[in-house]
């Protein structure tokens, strides 16, 4: 008796339609954060963190912006070259990528106070959703 299903094949493209879930469910989740984050900071127990980790963690927020654009522009570059099944991966891979930028924005925002942190991470992922659309065939 066979473990495996027939009907699974390993090396097909995950349907587009699982590729909207994807990216409905990292935008819901970053999305979620930010909204946790504002209803915590509006009870009256909550204080911003010390300015010397908020420096430290600007900085790093920064140099992960610019990694994540950089990320995105070489994976842009190179979707063209690749097969249906490995583009489709590098889609999941590139919004990941862009998911980790908001919610490092968002971390700050938590840690801050500061929302405008976290809008500029959300734009970096609205940005790889736009750089790696679905593509429906």
């Amino acid at each position: 008796m066979s473990l495996t299903n027939p009907r699974i094949r390993p090396s097909a493209a995950p349907p587009t339609s699982t590729l909207a879930v994807i990216r409905i469910a990292l935008l819901v989740g970053v999305l979620m954060f930010g909204a946790v984050t504002y209803m915590v900071q509006r009870g009256d127990t909550w204080q911003a963190a010390g300015p010397d980790l908020l420096d430290t963690l600007r900085v790093a927020l920064l140099a992960t912006w610019v990694v994540a654009v950089v990320l995105l522009l070489v994976l842009r570059a190179r979707l063209t070259r690749l097969t249906e099944v490995a583009g489709r991966s590098v889609l999941i891979i590139a919004w990941a990528v862009g998911e980790g930028a908001a919610l490092f924005g968002g971390v700050y925002y938590f840690l801050s106070g500061n929302p405008e942190w976290f809008i500029i991470g959300l734009f970096v992922m609205l940005a790889s959703f736009i750089l790696f659309p679905i593509r429906r065939r």
